[in-house]
């Protein structure tokens, strides 16, 4: 396990993990996106994603605001890890048990995780890859 230069991403065989831990979201935010903000971080997300808590499974879509009416509650909630998979694939896991999960697209970039507000020096911007793979800067 590597500590990466870029602000505490920590970078292991096939994944990266995002420094957020114990990260509250303080902000959801939609346009024509799904984005969390978490303290200094951000992950905006543009293409259909999963949400599951416990038995219950959900599909969302960006593109579709009524959608994401029910992710509302992901207000204030504590991030436990953040998996970002070298094949572009995106897990978020929340303490209370909820995972959301994100897809590489074949078409689009499918998400982002940024690290860029202060303190966070150097910033970071992760990137999922059209057809897979990540950008990390």
């Amino acid at each position: 396990m590597e500590i990466d230069a870029r602000a505490g991403l920590v970078e292991q065989h096939t994944r990266w993990l995002l420094p957020v831990v114990d990260g509250t979201v303080t902000q959801i935010r939609v346009d024509y996106a799904f984005t969390l903000v978490m303290d200094h971080y951000s992950i905006r997300i543009s293409t259909p994603f999963s949400l599951s808590r416990g038995d219950e499974h959900s599909r969302h879509d960006p593109e579709v605001p009524e959608t994401l009416a029910p992710l509302l509650e992901l207000h204030q909630a504590t991030l436990r890890e953040g998996v970002l998979m070298k094949d572009g694939l995106l897990v978020l896991s929340f303490h209370d048990g909820t995972t959301l999960t994100v897809l590489p697209d074949e078409r689009y970039e499918a998400w982002e995780a940024v690290g860029e507000l202060p303190p966070v020096t150097p910033s970071f911007k992760v990137i999922a890859l059209p057809g897979g793979g990540l950008a990390v800067f």
